[in-house]
């Protein structure tokens, strides 16, 4: 509800400084508290989204299989997403589809424990399907993170992470 509170007029509310400027110079920064409000209206769309999903997921037991089917879902998503990156990757550009290096150093760190808890679920269940499922999105999501991603952000979080893992 607080994040709607943009949307009201902006003749309601002090306008700040440097949109004053901004109008000043003839840029129209229209009639809302907020500049962008379809920018925010896609946001805050995606705030309720994400707030109706976890409310009907704190509603309904998940079983320990469906768990792990989620689990490994988004650890080869990550990873299809990754080969996708690997395959338009030019040299000399920005590895990824997100505008940041250490976004997608954080998604493929992401990726690699996903599919490490998948990994060690699959020894546990003794089945070589799952465990071969498991390994593939580790392998090249490590592969990208170490020889392809220009983030020393990702090296980092992949450290603690491990060190997190073993404590």
């Amino acid at each position: 509800v607080f994040a709607a509170v943009g949307f009201l007029p902006r003749g309601w509310f002090h306008l700040a400084p440097w949109r004053l400027e901004l109008e000043g110079i003839g840029l129209h920064t229209g009639g809302h508290l907020i500049v962008q409000p379809m920018l925010a209206a896609e946001n805050w769309v995606g705030f309720g989204i994400t707030a109706l999903v976890t409310l009907f997921l704190l509603g309904h037991r998940i079983s320990s299989h469906l768990h792990f089917r989620l689990a490994l879902g988004f650890a080869m998503g990550v990873g299809i997403w990754t080969l996708v990156a690997l395959t338009r990757h030019q040299p000399g550009e920005m590895f990824g589809f997100f505008p940041n290096r250490n976004h997608t150093a954080s998604l493929l760190v992401m990726g690699t424990f996903t599919g490490l808890g998948c990994f060690t679920q699959a020894i546990q269940l003794k089945s070589a399907w799952k465990i071969a499922l498991a390994a593939t999105p580790i392998i090249v999501c490590l592969y990208a993170l170490h020889f392809v991603s220009e983030s020393r952000a990702g090296v980092f979080l992949m450290l603690v992470g491990a060190l997190l893992w073993i404590g």
